[in-house]
């Protein structure tokens, strides 16, 4: 895969996951629309650094697939 503009912001796009708005907004709508994660399939399309693909894990997903146009960002997802 070839370099894109999220490879170049990957580490500042990781970080921006730990900003208050994300946790309290982002996350909250994520899990208020999904729902109940135990034993569902998802794909997380456009997964990033994977910080939701591994949430929705741990809130018992079956399986969770993350994948991602970024080379780094799949390094990083990897990396956790």
């Amino acid at each position: 895969m070839g370099s894109n503009s999220y490879d170049n912001i990957a580490n500042e796009y990781r970080d921006s996951k730990q900003l208050d708005f994300r946790k309290y907004i982002e996350e909250y709508t994520l899990h208020q629309l999904l729902g109940e994660a135990t034993g569902l399939n998802i794909l997380d399309v456009a997964c990033g650094e994977g910080i939701y693909t591994r949430k929705l894990k741990k809130r018992g997903a079956a399986t969770i697939l993350g994948v991602d146009v970024s080379t780094r960002m799949i390094e990083l997802a990897q990396e956790a």
